[in-house]
């Protein structure tokens, strides 16, 4: 009986060894990447909006690459006054960037023969992005219908680290921040060896506020 018992034992774990029962991980580990992405906005060339400006201002003096700005206006093809009023415009909100900080700003003009692209302006700038683990794609589905095997390719978290990338306000801080600047160790050792002995601290010298409470009673009783 227990030889029939150890055979089995042992025929279980020759069976059990060549079975393998890991299976690969759908869960994302990978931590939200940092890459140089081209920032742009869409400006109203007749209304410089320093509200606006400012914000693309100091979003660009946080994150931006150092590149500058990059304003392109559109004009009416072969219409010179137009191209006037375009330039007009570009030296407005130019203005406002400048005033915001942002010391290069280049400024282009386009000639657009299509009436639907006239009209409008185009700031872009080079800055640090935070985005979603590489390889992360949408949750299926996003997009509408999909098929079964679509989830199979979708790593669990994808979406939920896709949001998080667009909540940080300063990818930098992904990258890590000094610290307290370095100083003397023994000069900031000395100012509480003092402290930690038990020494007094010695009698401050000036006015305290039972003096002048007092002085001032006097005073005005003296009057």
């Amino acid at each position: 009986m227990y030889l029939k018992n150890a055979m089995a034992i042992a025929l279980s774990v020759l069976l059990l060894a060549g079975c393998d029962v890991s299976t690969p991980s759908q869960v994302v580990t990978q931590p939200i990447q940092l890459r140089d992405a081209v920032k742009t906005a869409v400006l109203d060339p007749a209304r410089p909006d320093a509200a606006a400006a400012k914000l693309i201002a100091d979003d660009y003096k946080r994150d931006g690459k150092g590149d500058g700005l990059s304003l392109v206006f559109s004009y009416a093809a072969g219409d010179p006054q137009d191209k006037a009023v375009a330039e007009k415009h570009a030296r407005a909100w130019r203005a406002l960037f400048v005033k915001h900080g942002v010391a290069q700003v280049k400024t282009e003009y386009v000639e657009m023969t299509d009436p639907q692209y006239l009209g409008r302006a185009i700031v872009s700038y080079t800055a640090l992005s935070a985005e979603a683990p590489k390889d992360c794609g949408r949750i299926t589905g996003y997009q509408g219908a999909d098929v079964l095997e679509s989830g199979e390719k979708y790593g669990m978290g994808c979406e939920s680290e896709t949001a998080l990338s667009k909540m940080v306000v300063d990818p930098s801080d992904l990258m890590g921040k000094g610290g307290t600047p370095d100083d003397d160790s023994r000069r900031d050792g000395a100012l509480v060896e003092k402290y930690k002995a038990g020494t007094p601290n010695p009698k401050m010298q000036g006015m305290s506020a039972s003096s002048v409470g007092s002085s001032a009673s006097s005073g005005g009783a003296g009057g």
